[in-house]
């Protein structure tokens, strides 16, 4: 009788043990009960609260899909007068994240974080500094249009991130410092972008504001795909310069002013389309865009800045809206109609036979390297600096007129640089260039 009372007690026992580790392991995760408990200054961890706008899903560099863990709900907070800002994960899951694995863990390498625009009633409005840092296992974070600043460094060291929506670029909405991409990931200086920002991202949507600040992604090498809000009206200078693996970008109509060397050395750049509302086309623009293959000037451009397509030697064709009534395309080129200016060189070799180019702009078929030939009419009265600079196949030259009225030909410093030889056929005779 004694045997089967201990009997008895002891599966008693054991029952509850039971079920309080039942409860405790069904509690372990889940929100504390709906009050401000969770968001006091030490942070806290509970439900997600509004998620809306979240991301477009997640796919690897093949285009497939991948099934990533959402630990959104480990997200702490600290309190910021009325609203609040991310201070970063729960500690374990962070520790999780981060690869530091104790016994009872285990490394979260495929994860994404959507930050809620709000968290029991009150807006998420910040991201602390360092927030994230050291997550190597993240690779999706979705940001909300709500938040206005993000920390220094806030995710220094997650070098296996691939996707980033955000709704600004750089430390605060609007800001005027700070505005580089790699602020986020721990440096000061936009020229550290490419050492700070890491090589596993890809892709980057950016969901709000009304310009592109200088130099933001700058170096930034390994971006492959950039999209931009319908807001976004200007692009300042240098903003995506030598984003060398970017082979993908659409210019929302909203755009009007793309600024100095804003895409130079994209050189994975194919196709860019620029959309009607576009006035300005900057100095360099485009400049050494090696791949892409052709242009189209909208109606509305009245300014294209020296050099803007300078070393783009894939570039069959430049085209301008039948609209527009400052440039005209003649041969491939671009000639403004009130100077008569060629001002944007192309692959072409011969400049129009009929009177309506006097004078070839600077840097105007600079670093067409590819160019064996060119013919200019007699029309043409001046050449402007290294009009025809780094042609370095260029061999023969066909003027139109005498060698008199070549010689009168104002040419500016540079106009021929590291043109090595050629031969300049005029109707009288020919001239030669030896080195």
């Amino acid at each position: 009788m004694k045997k089967r009372i201990v009997l008895v007690l002891c599966m008693v026992t054991l029952l509850i043990t039971a079920m309080a580790l039942a409860v405790a392991c069904g509690t372990k995760d889940k929100a504390p009960a709906d009050d401000n408990s969770g968001i006091t200054n030490g942070g806290g961890n509970g439900d997600n609260g509004d998620n809306s706008g979240g991301d477009n899903g997640d796919v690897d560099d093949s285009g497939e899909e991948l099934e990533l863990v959402d630990i959104s709900q480990y997200l702490t907070y600290q309190v910021v007068g009325d609203d609040l800002s991310v201070k970063g994960l729960q500690e374990d899951i962070k520790d999780a994240v981060s690869g530091v694995i104790s016994s009872d863990t285990q490394y979260i390498d495929n994860a994404k974080i959507i930050i809620p625009k709000t968290y029991r009633g009150k807006q998420v409005i910040g991201i602390e500094y360092e927030a994230f840092s050291g997550c190597i296992g993240l690779k999706s974070i979705t940001i909300p249009e709500s938040v206005t600043s993000i920390g220094y460094g806030a995710f220094k060291g997650c070098s296996n991130l691939t996707k980033m929506i955000i709704p600004f670029v750089g430390n605060t909405k609007y800001g005027s410092s700070n505005t580089h991409f790699g602020y986020i990931f721990g440096t000061n200086y936009y020229t550290y972008n490419s050492k700070y920002v890491p090589s596993s991202l890809k892709s980057v949507t950016i969901t709000s504001g009304t310009r592109i600040e200088e130099y933001a992604f700058s170096s930034c090498n390994s971006l492959t795909n950039i999209i931009l809000p319908s807001s976004i009206a200007s692009i300042g200078d240098y903003a995506f310069n030598d984003c060398s693996s970017l082979i993908d970008i659409t210019l929302p109509a909203s755009v009007t002013s793309i600024e100095e060397y804003a895409f130079a050395g994209c050189s994975s750049l194919t196709d860019i389309m620029l959309p009607n509302s576009i006035t300005s086309i900057g100095s360099g623009a485009f400049a050494t865009c090696s791949k892409l293959t052709g242009v189209t000037i909208p109606v509305n451009v009245t300014n294209i800045g020296s050099k803007a397509f300078s070393g783009c030697i894939n570039i069959a064709n430049i085209e301008v809206n039948e609209g527009n009534t400052k440039y005209h395309s003649q041969g491939n080129c671009i000639i403004e109609t009130k100077t008569k200016t060629l001002i944007v060189g192309c692959k072409t070799s011969v400049i129009p036979f009929d009177g309506s180019v006097t004078s070839i702009g600077d840097y105007a078929f600079d670093g067409c390297s590819s160019l064996t030939s060119i013919t200019i009419p007699d029309s043409v009265i001046y050449m402007g600096e290294w009009a025809f600079g780094d042609c370095s196949s260029l061999t023969s030259i066909t003027f139109k007129g005498t060698s008199l009225q070549w010689n009168e030909i104002r040419k500016e410093e540079g106009w021929d640089f590291n043109t090595e030889k050629y031969t300049i056929y005029c109707t009288n005779g020919n001239i030669s260039k030896y080195y």
